[in-house]
Formats: structure tokens, C-alpha cells, sequence
């Protein structure tokens, strides 16, 4: 029996135990963690280390981590209630020219 659908894409993402998604903006960076504001309002910490891939949608081949203001999804592996990231994907905070008026 054949299941198909018409003009529907989907993507199975493998579940590891342990791991974790965050999606928000970050609020505040530096080496040792990532704080991510989520679009509930929570603040959420997550822990980085020299592994951790970071990845520009519109720039693949950056190595730079995201910025403040930046949207990012974290995939994050939890153990002992401390997330800590594998691979940050991030877009750049879209500059809204100022105001003149």
C-alpha cells in the first residue's frame, strides 16, 4: 500500500536521549554559556565549550557565534538539569534603519 501526500514535506529529526531543543533570541553570550529568551518569555541558560558548532543561515562556512539580538535554535543535550549546546544554528538580528523625522 502506497501513503502518499500531495505537496507535503517532512522531516524526521533523529531523537537522542537526553537532548534538547532551544529556540528564542539571545540576550547575552560569552564563551562559557548562551542565554536565549524564548518566545514564552522564559530565560533559558545554556552551557558552551570549545566543541560546539555554530552555524550563520546566511553565511555556512562562518565559524563565528551568534550575537545579542540574534534568533538561534540550540541543540543541547541535558544532563544533571545543565544544558549544554552541540550545534547553535543562528540568523543575525534583521538592522531596522532609525527613524527620521
Amino acid at each position: 500500500m502506497d501513503h502518499s501526500f500531495a505537496s507535503v514535506s517532512v522531516r524526521i529529526l533523529p531523537v537522542v536521549a537526553g537532548s534538547q531543543h532551544v529556540l528564542g533570541t539571545v540576550t547575552a553570550i560569552d564563551e562559557k554559556h548562551i542565554e536565549v529568551r524564548t518566545p514564552k518569555g522564559t530565560a533559558v541558560s545554556v552551557k558552551l565549550t570549545k566543541q560546539v558548532l555554530s552555524k550563520d543561515k546566511s553565511d555556512p562556512k562562518s565559524t563565528e557565534p551568534p550575537a545579542v539580538g540574534d534568533r538561534v535554535i540550540i541543540e543541547a543535550t541535558k544532563e544533571n538539569k545543565i544544558l549544554t549546546a552541540t550545534v547553535v544554528h543562528y540568523s543575525a538580528a534583521k538592522n531596522t534603519p532609525a527613524v527620521t523625522p
